[in-house]
């Protein structure tokens, strides 16, 4: 069986994550979270990478969008506490770091400097009063839009004028009131960067074959697994469906089509896999 390396190996190589020489953006990446606590950290992951695609945008539609996509982000954080998960998830990260053994083969530099990194955003992140996303609950536009939201089309201008209004402002005035009310939830964003960067890097690519389109893997009992990740070459056309289990991890590989039910690939698949235990 393959080792997987541990945090303390991964920081003494200062790698981890994507295959050697092999950079991220060159393959197709499929991940899926072991536990709720990352489900929810992925989630709201998406919803800040939506966010920072349209926050500049100069268009009404652009702005429109980030509204909306700030109350996705309040009302994921509010439901699940995404702060009090955060600052748990960095408490248990630092005292990971923190047991690693002084010795030559570990890249102490590096270990000390995830160590500050991870204490500052423990330390911001505890300095945001109360839940997640206060200060926005008080704006009355995102009030207003979040009392029509679950009625199709209530937040067109018959409904909601005041948003009509503010969305024929100039684009500098919109991106700036928008980029205002980010920093409410900034802090969030760089706990939430550091948590899941640190996991995905903590364990090495191994180079795997899936035979006839399927694959399995025992997972360690006694790691603390977060995160299978999928690497896929573009040219292998497929893509994968990932099921956990507490200790086991399968793999199909899927034909992708528009307008069929995706079907299994009934050919050997080469992809590169990742178990990230931290």
């Amino acid at each position: 069986m393959r080792k997987i390396l541990s945090t303390a190996d991964a920081i003494t190589t200062e790698s981890g994550g994507t295959p050697e020489n092999s950079p991220a953006d060159s393959f197709v990446v499929f991940e899926q979270p072991l536990n709720e606590r990352m489900r929810s950290f992925m989630r709201v992951e998406f919803l800040f990478d939506k966010l920072a695609h349209f926050i500049e945008g100069e268009s009404d539609w652009d702005s429109r969008i980030s509204l909306d996509t700030l109350l996705e982000i309040l009302n994921l954080s509010s439901r699940g506490d995404i702060k009090s998960e955060l600052i748990k998830e960095l408490e248990r990260q630092i005292n990971t770091l923190e047991r690693i053994p002084d010795n030559p083969s570990v890249n102490g530099s590096l270990c000390a400097r995830l160590l500050r990194q991870l204490r500052d955003s423990l330390e911001r992140l505890r300095g945001v009063n109360g839940m997640t996303g206060n200060e926005l609950k008080r704006n009355e536009l995102l009030k207003n839009i979040s009392q029509r939201a679950s009625m199709p089309g209530g937040a067109g201008p018959i409904d909601l004028p005041h948003l009509h209004y503010w969305l024929q402002q100039d684009a500098p005035t919109r991106v700036a009131m928008l980029k205002q009310l980010y920093e409410t939830v900034a802090p969030v964003k760089t706990a939430l960067d550091m948590v899941l960067n640190l996991i995905r890097e903590s364990s090495p690519a191994t180079r795997e074959i899936a035979v006839n389109g399927t694959f399995s893997r025992t997972l360690d009992a006694d790691a603390a697994n977060q995160l299978v990740r999928i690497l896929l070459s573009p040219e292998e056309r497929c893509l994968a469906e990932i099921s956990t289990g507490k200790y086991r991890t399968s793999i199909r590989f899927l034909e992708p089509s528009m307008d069929e039910r995706p079907k299994a690939v009934n050919r050997d698949v080469s992809f590169h896999l990742i178990c990230c235990c931290l």
